[in-house]
Protein backbone atom coordinates (compact mmCIF):
# COMPACT_ATOMS: atom_id res chain seq x y z
CA UNK A 1 0.00 0.00 0.00
CA UNK A 2 3.01 2.33 0.23
CA UNK A 3 2.65 3.11 -3.45
CA UNK A 4 -0.53 5.05 -2.63
CA UNK A 5 1.27 7.69 -0.54
CA UNK A 6 3.18 9.36 -3.43
CA UNK A 7 -0.06 9.60 -5.42
CA UNK A 8 -1.86 11.14 -2.43
CA UNK A 9 1.00 13.58 -1.88
CA UNK A 10 0.98 14.72 -5.51
CA UNK A 11 -2.81 15.14 -5.43
CA UNK A 12 -2.70 17.24 -2.24
CA UNK A 13 0.07 19.49 -3.58
CA UNK A 14 -1.74 19.91 -6.91
CA UNK A 15 -5.02 20.84 -5.22
CA UNK A 16 -3.27 23.33 -2.94
CA UNK A 17 -1.57 24.88 -5.96
CA UNK A 18 -4.88 25.28 -7.78
CA UNK A 19 -6.59 26.84 -4.76
CA UNK A 20 -3.81 28.99 -3.30
CA UNK A 21 -1.18 29.33 -6.05
CA UNK A 22 2.55 28.73 -5.72
CA UNK A 23 2.52 29.60 -2.03
CA UNK A 24 -0.12 26.97 -1.29
CA UNK A 25 1.68 24.29 -3.30
CA UNK A 26 4.99 25.00 -1.53
CA UNK A 27 3.45 24.92 1.92
CA UNK A 28 1.48 21.76 1.14
CA UNK A 29 4.62 20.05 -0.18
CA UNK A 30 6.47 20.80 3.06
CA UNK A 31 3.66 19.55 5.28
CA UNK A 32 2.97 16.44 3.19
CA UNK A 33 6.66 15.52 3.11
CA UNK A 34 7.00 15.88 6.86
CA UNK A 35 3.85 13.81 7.45
CA UNK A 36 5.04 11.00 5.19
CA UNK A 37 8.45 10.89 6.82
CA UNK A 38 7.01 10.90 10.34
CA UNK A 39 4.34 8.26 9.88
CA UNK A 40 5.50 5.97 7.06
CA UNK A 41 9.22 6.65 6.96
CA UNK A 42 10.05 3.98 9.54
CA UNK A 43 10.95 1.62 6.71
CA UNK A 44 14.14 3.54 5.87
CA UNK A 45 14.55 6.20 8.60
CA UNK A 46 14.94 5.83 12.35
CA UNK A 47 12.53 7.54 14.75
CA UNK A 48 14.96 10.25 16.01
CA UNK A 49 15.85 11.22 12.44
CA UNK A 50 12.17 11.35 11.47
CA UNK A 51 11.42 13.64 14.41
CA UNK A 52 14.26 15.98 13.45
CA UNK A 53 13.14 16.07 9.81
CA UNK A 54 9.53 16.74 10.82
CA UNK A 55 10.61 19.54 13.18
CA UNK A 56 12.69 21.07 10.39
CA UNK A 57 9.70 20.86 8.04
CA UNK A 58 7.50 22.66 10.59
CA UNK A 59 10.10 25.44 10.91
CA UNK A 60 10.38 25.69 7.13
CA UNK A 61 6.58 25.82 6.78
CA UNK A 62 6.37 28.56 9.41
CA UNK A 63 9.07 30.47 7.53
CA UNK A 64 7.09 30.23 4.30
CA UNK A 65 3.96 31.58 6.02
CA UNK A 66 5.86 34.44 7.68
CA UNK A 67 7.63 35.25 4.43
CA UNK A 68 4.35 35.31 2.54
CA UNK A 69 2.82 37.79 4.99
CA UNK A 70 6.00 39.89 4.81
CA UNK A 71 5.69 40.22 1.03
CA UNK A 72 8.51 37.84 0.08
CA UNK A 73 8.16 36.50 -3.46
CA UNK A 74 7.90 32.71 -3.88
CA UNK A 75 8.99 31.36 -7.26
CA UNK A 76 7.95 34.50 -9.09
CA UNK A 77 4.70 35.06 -7.22
CA UNK A 78 4.16 38.86 -7.04
CA UNK A 79 4.47 40.32 -3.57
CA UNK A 80 1.48 42.04 -2.02
CA UNK A 81 3.13 45.43 -2.57
CA UNK A 82 3.56 44.85 -6.30
CA UNK A 83 -0.02 43.67 -6.70
CA UNK A 84 -1.57 46.56 -4.77
CA UNK A 85 -4.77 47.85 -6.33
CA UNK A 86 -5.28 51.63 -6.31
CA UNK A 87 -8.37 52.47 -4.26
CA UNK A 88 -9.85 55.92 -4.88
CA UNK A 89 -13.52 55.09 -4.37
CA UNK A 90 -15.72 58.09 -3.66
CA UNK A 91 -12.83 60.56 -3.74
CA UNK A 92 -12.25 63.75 -5.68
CA UNK A 93 -9.15 62.60 -7.53
CA UNK A 94 -6.28 64.96 -8.34
CA UNK A 95 -3.38 64.56 -10.74
CA UNK A 96 -1.09 64.01 -7.77
CA UNK A 97 -3.22 61.08 -6.57
CA UNK A 98 -2.61 59.09 -9.74
CA UNK A 99 0.86 60.24 -10.73
CA UNK A 100 3.04 57.17 -11.27
CA UNK A 101 0.26 54.82 -10.15
CA UNK A 102 -0.71 51.61 -11.94
CA UNK A 103 -4.41 52.15 -12.63
CA UNK A 104 -5.16 48.70 -14.03
CA UNK A 105 -8.08 47.31 -12.06
CA UNK A 106 -8.26 50.51 -9.99
CA UNK A 107 -11.23 50.94 -7.67
CA UNK A 108 -12.86 54.17 -8.81
CA UNK A 109 -16.57 53.72 -8.09
CA UNK A 110 -18.15 57.07 -7.26
CA UNK A 111 -14.86 58.89 -7.76
CA UNK A 112 -14.67 62.32 -9.41
CA UNK A 113 -11.96 62.52 -12.07
CA UNK A 114 -13.30 65.57 -13.88
CA UNK A 115 -10.83 67.27 -16.21
CA UNK A 116 -7.94 64.92 -15.43
CA UNK A 117 -5.36 64.16 -18.10
CA UNK A 118 -5.49 60.40 -18.50
CA UNK A 119 -4.30 60.16 -22.09
CA UNK A 120 -2.52 56.90 -22.91
CA UNK A 121 -3.16 55.62 -19.37
CA UNK A 122 -3.97 51.96 -18.82
CA UNK A 123 -7.22 51.65 -16.85
CA UNK A 124 -8.03 48.15 -18.08
CA UNK A 125 -10.44 46.40 -15.74
CA UNK A 126 -11.01 49.53 -13.64
CA UNK A 127 -14.09 49.41 -11.38
CA UNK A 128 -15.56 52.85 -12.06
CA UNK A 129 -19.29 52.47 -11.45
CA UNK A 130 -20.90 55.90 -11.16
CA UNK A 131 -17.55 57.68 -11.55
CA UNK A 132 -17.39 61.12 -13.15
CA UNK A 133 -14.97 61.72 -16.05
CA UNK A 134 -16.49 65.00 -17.25
CA UNK A 135 -14.07 66.80 -19.62
CA UNK A 136 -11.38 64.23 -18.78
CA UNK A 137 -8.68 63.60 -21.38
CA UNK A 138 -8.86 59.89 -22.19
CA UNK A 139 -7.49 59.83 -25.72
CA UNK A 140 -5.82 56.48 -26.52
CA UNK A 141 -6.58 55.31 -22.97
CA UNK A 142 -7.00 51.59 -22.30
CA UNK A 143 -10.44 51.08 -20.77
CA UNK A 144 -10.98 47.53 -21.96
CA UNK A 145 -13.08 45.42 -19.58
CA UNK A 146 -13.64 48.46 -17.35
CA UNK A 147 -16.87 48.71 -15.35
CA UNK A 148 -18.30 52.08 -16.37
CA UNK A 149 -21.91 51.47 -15.40
CA UNK A 150 -23.58 54.81 -14.74
CA UNK A 151 -20.33 56.70 -15.36
CA UNK A 152 -20.45 60.31 -16.58
CA UNK A 153 -18.19 60.80 -19.61
CA UNK A 154 -19.81 64.03 -20.78
CA UNK A 155 -17.50 66.22 -22.89
CA UNK A 156 -14.65 63.76 -22.31
CA UNK A 157 -11.98 63.13 -24.90
CA UNK A 158 -12.22 59.46 -25.92
CA UNK A 159 -10.31 59.81 -29.17
CA UNK A 160 -8.97 56.35 -30.16
CA UNK A 161 -9.67 55.00 -26.66
CA UNK A 162 -10.05 51.23 -26.31
CA UNK A 163 -13.30 50.25 -24.55
CA UNK A 164 -13.34 46.64 -25.71
CA UNK A 165 -15.49 44.65 -23.30
CA UNK A 166 -16.24 47.66 -21.08
CA UNK A 167 -19.65 47.76 -19.39
CA UNK A 168 -21.33 51.04 -20.40
CA UNK A 169 -24.76 50.30 -19.00
CA UNK A 170 -26.37 53.61 -18.04
CA UNK A 171 -23.26 55.63 -18.92
CA UNK A 172 -23.62 59.19 -20.24
CA UNK A 173 -21.25 60.65 -22.82
CA UNK A 174 -23.02 63.80 -24.01
CA UNK A 175 -20.70 65.89 -26.18
CA UNK A 176 -17.79 63.48 -25.83
CA UNK A 177 -15.29 63.05 -28.66
CA UNK A 178 -15.60 59.37 -29.64
CA UNK A 179 -13.64 59.63 -32.86
CA UNK A 180 -11.80 56.38 -33.58
CA UNK A 181 -13.02 54.79 -30.33
CA UNK A 182 -12.80 50.99 -30.15
CA UNK A 183 -16.16 49.81 -28.85
CA UNK A 184 -18.98 47.51 -29.95
CA UNK A 185 -22.47 48.70 -30.86
CA UNK A 186 -24.06 46.53 -28.19
CA UNK A 187 -21.93 48.27 -25.57
CA UNK A 188 -22.89 51.80 -26.56
CA UNK A 189 -26.48 50.63 -27.02
CA UNK A 190 -26.61 49.92 -23.30
CA UNK A 191 -25.51 53.48 -22.45
CA UNK A 192 -28.05 56.06 -21.30
CA UNK A 193 -26.72 58.64 -23.77
CA UNK A 194 -23.93 58.01 -26.27
CA UNK A 195 -23.00 60.27 -29.22
CA UNK A 196 -22.96 58.93 -32.76
CA UNK A 197 -19.56 59.15 -34.50
CA UNK A 198 -20.91 61.77 -36.90
CA UNK A 199 -22.07 63.87 -33.94
CA UNK A 200 -18.73 63.68 -32.21
CA UNK A 201 -16.60 66.77 -31.90
CA UNK A 202 -13.83 65.25 -34.00
CA UNK A 203 -10.38 66.64 -33.38
CA UNK A 204 -11.37 68.45 -30.19
CA UNK A 205 -8.84 66.61 -28.08
CA UNK A 206 -5.94 66.24 -30.49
Amino acid sequence: MLWLWPAVAVAVVACAGQLFGTFGALLAAVLVASTLILFVGHVVVSLPVRIWISALAVVLGAGVVVGKHSGVEFLGTPSSENSRVVDLRGRVVTAEDIEGEDLRGALLSGAVLDGLDLHDRDLAGARAQGASFRRAILDRAQLNDADLRGADLSLACLYNADLTGADLTGAVAVGADVTGIVVAAEQTGAAADWPLPEDSRAGRCL
